[in-house]
C-alpha cells in the first residue's frame, strides 16, 4: 500500500514537473523568438534584403559595416527558429503533461465508483 503511495505521488509530482516546465519552455521560447524578430527588424541587412535593392557599398567600411550586419541578421533569423523549436516542445510537454493529468484524474473517479462507500 504504501508502495502504490509513492508511486502516485512521484506520478503526480512528474505531471506537475512537466506542466511547469512546458509552460516555462513555451514562455522562454516566445520571449526569444519576439526578440529575435524585433532585432531583426532593426537589422540594416534585413531592410536591405526585405526591399530587394541592390547596393553596392561606396566604402570598404561601409561593406564591413554590410557585412557584419548579414552575419547578424543570419544569426538572428536562427534564433528566432530556435525560439519556435523550443516554444513547440514547451507545448508538446505542456500538452502531453494536461493529458497525463487527465488520465490520472479519470482513473480515480473510476477507482472511487468501483469501491462503494460502505458507511451507514
Amino acid at each position: 500500500m504504501l508502495m502504490n503511495r509513492i508511486s502516485k505521488d512521484w506520478i503526480n509530482a512528474f505531471i506537475l514537473t512537466l506542466l511547469i516546465f512546458g509552460v516555462l519552455l513555451s514562455l522562454f521560447g516566445s520571449y526569444r523568438f519576439i526578440d529575435a524578430s524585433l532585432r531583426l527588424e532593426h537589422n540594416l541587412a534585413y531592410q536591405i534584403h526585405s526591399s530587394g535593392e541592390a547596393i553596392s557599398p561606396e566604402s570598404n567600411a561601409e561593406a564591413q559595416r554590410l557585412i557584419a550586419a548579414n552575419v547578424e541578421r543570419g544569426d538572428l533569423a536562427q534564433q528566432r527558429v530556435d525560439g519556435m523549436i523550443v516554444g513547440g516542445l514547451g507545448l508538446i510537454l505542456l500538452a502531453v503533461g494536461w493529458i497525463a493529468f487527465d488520465i490520472v484524474r479519470s482513473r480515480k473517479k473510476h477507482a472511487e465508483i468501483a469501491v462503494p462507500d460502505r458507511r451507514l
